[in-house]
């Protein structure tokens, strides 16, 4: 897969999809339902369940990184968004370099 970066940088230059990516990093596999439950109680974006799955698809379709997967599920399907090795790698690489400026 191809990897457009223009695409990419742009996806990440929204706060709200870091807030995400970093919320994937710390609890990987979570469902949108509690994704969108921390975001408004933790993180405090007021944000409609709607809005949320839109910066999961653009962050999506931006490349490699986080993708959606539909678990077999008890109570009916289930959006889960996951994060790959990708973005943990690039979280972490962002930690280093921030503890070493600090």
């Amino acid at each position: 897969m191809r990897v457009d970066i223009d695409q990419l940088f742009g996806a990440l230059a929204d706060q709200t999809r870091r807030v995400i990516i970093e919320d994937l990093a710390v609890r990987n596999g979570q469902t949108l339902f509690e994704l969108c439950v921390r975001m408004i109680t933790v993180r405090k974006f007021a944000m409609s369940r709607q809005a949320i799955s839109k910066h999961l698809i653009v962050l999506e379709e931006a490349g490699p990184g986080v993708r959606f997967t539909m678990p077999p599920a008890v109570m009916g399907p289930t959006m889960v968004a996951v994060l790959d090795d990708t973005c943990g790698n690039l979280i972490a690489l962002n930690q280093i370099m921030s503890s070493e400026g600090a």
